[in-house]
């Protein structure tokens, strides 16, 4: 319309919105660095709140609270002088618009009013013209709001946007067929010590593991070296050594956590990589060192893995697990409220449900981190008893692996794996290791001391 009204003045306003533009890109491109800057001094803050109130306990235990206090305030103060400074480069944006149009609707007027002047235009084309410049600039101060939130969302985008286009290295197989397998099952070994017989027929495994070699990414130090190994289908395994020897490294290969480096794992005769995730997840359950619950009640938390079992299924995994004990001391029983990450449970209490929750998959292998940790000694020779029992009871096929500390928890296993530095360094079971492992028979002889063996009372 101002062109149509004069084409020369016109020109006034293509400048000004040119002007506008070239201001609007520079502060844009300065305020979403400064607002990268401004969200990671936020998470520190986020990060030390998240501390403070988890630990709660161990701050007040020693006496840090004012220490805490000190180094919220210089992260707080941090990002405050980051919010600052990112907002006042944003405030820049609505004054400088509304001088360049004020500037525009003073230069246009001295232009209109020469040609007014010499006759050229009428005077009442100046307030149309003042009219549409005012209308083109009320939109540019919209634009320059919109332009300050728009900001703020890029950068945040930008770092959720990381986490999305992270790929995963463990991926299904590009091949879909289900009976796929690398190798063939023929040339699989046998368990490596002097009773192999026991696990020739390879059709009976439910794991093996080949010249298993593992490297953490971008590690030159193997935190897995030539593991050899065949588990039968039915059998319970143990493993153990000391911390830092591997034990959970070994057992996250089989739900393929991480792949291999070198060699191959097989579940039910077939190499873990040929499974679709999903369907080898299935197939395995893993309880792990850090129990983990869910907000919600006693009862979401056994069905978690199973949402379809029934009501009598919960209570007998409940009861395998050693959980009924306390459960039905509750008000509530089974429905009685889970918090946020447990924390109105024990220790114990987490790890008894996680156990229910695994045992109620009713998975081809079960894994035991270390999920007995938190446990008294009674109640695990308790749950080990009634694990086995559950097996016999239901006929079931499950392979146990339990990865312990404790040989008490492991001396009736069929197969038991020592571990040290990565490497296997025994493997039988306890008569067999306390023959010929040294470091086996060190340990059982630091924990089985008189008094402290309970399976034998």
């Amino acid at each position: 319309m101002t062109m149509m009204i004069n084409l020369k003045i016109s020109i006034i306003m293509f400048i000004s919105i040119l002007l506008f533009i070239i201001i609007l890109f520079f502060i844009m491109n300065k305020t979403i660095y400064l607002y990268k800057i401004v969200k990671s001094k936020l998470d520190k803050i986020g990060v030390s709140v998240r501390e403070n109130i988890s630990g709660v306990r161990v701050i007040r235990a020693f006496a840090a609270n004012k220490q805490e206090e000190e180094k919220f305030s210089k992260i707080n103060d941090t990002y405050t002088k980051e919010a600052i400074r990112v907002g006042k480069v944003s405030a820049l944006l609505n004054p400088a618009t509304m001088l360049i149009m004020n500037f525009t609707i003073l230069v246009i007027v001295w232009f209109s009013g020469l040609s007014v002047e010499s006759g050229v235009m009428p005077s009442g084309q100046i307030i149309a013209f003042i009219s549409y410049t005012t209308q083109i600039f009320i939109a540019m101060v919209v634009v320059a709001n919109l332009v300050i939130t728009f900001t703020k969302a890029s950068a945040s985008a930008k770092r959720i946007n990381e986490v999305f286009e992270t790929k995963s290295d463990i991926t299904d197989p590009v091949d879909s067929d289900p009976f796929n397998s690398r190798e063939n099952s023929d040339s699989l070994p046998s368990p490596g010590y002097s009773e192999d017989s026991e696990y020739s027929g390879n059709n009976e495994a439910a794991l093996i593991f080949k010249n298993v070699t593992f490297a953490y990414q971008n590690s030159h130090i193997n935190a897995l070296e030539n593991i050899n190994f065949c588990l039968k289908k039915g059998q319970i395994m143990g493993i153990i050594g000391g911390t830092g020897s591997g034990k959970s490294t070994l057992i996250n290969l089989i739900p393929r956590f991480y792949d291999v480096t070198e060699g191959t794992v097989h579940v039910n005769g077939r190499d873990v990589r040929n499974y679709k995730l999903n369907n080898l997840r299935n197939t395995v359950s893993v309880i792990p060192q850090e129990s983990a619950v869910f907000s919600g009640t006693i009862e979401s938390n056994i069905r978690f893995g199973k949402e379809e079992c029934s009501f009598e299924n919960v209570i007998a995994s409940a009861k395998t697990a050693q959980a009924s004990e306390f459960i039905e001391l509750l008000t509530d029983t089974y429905s009685a409220p889970v918090r946020q990450s447990g924390t109105n449970l024990s220790g114990g209490q987490k790890q008894r449900l996680s156990i229910a929750r695994a045992i109620m998959r009713n998975s081809d292998i079960l894994i035991l981190d270390d999920s007995f940790s938190a446990l008294d000694h009674i109640t695990e020779s308790k749950l080990r008893k009634a694990l086995k029992e559950h097996k016999n009871a239901s006929g079931s096929n499950m392979t146990v692996i339990m990865v312990t500390q404790r040989i008490n928890a492991i001396r009736d296993a069929d197969v038991i794996l020592v571990l040290d530095d990565g490497k296997c360094v025994g493997i039988g079971n306890h008569p067999h290791l306390m023959e010929n492992c040294e470091i086996y028979r060190e340990m059982s002889s630091l924990q089985l001391q008189e008094g402290d063996d309970f399976d034998k009372k």
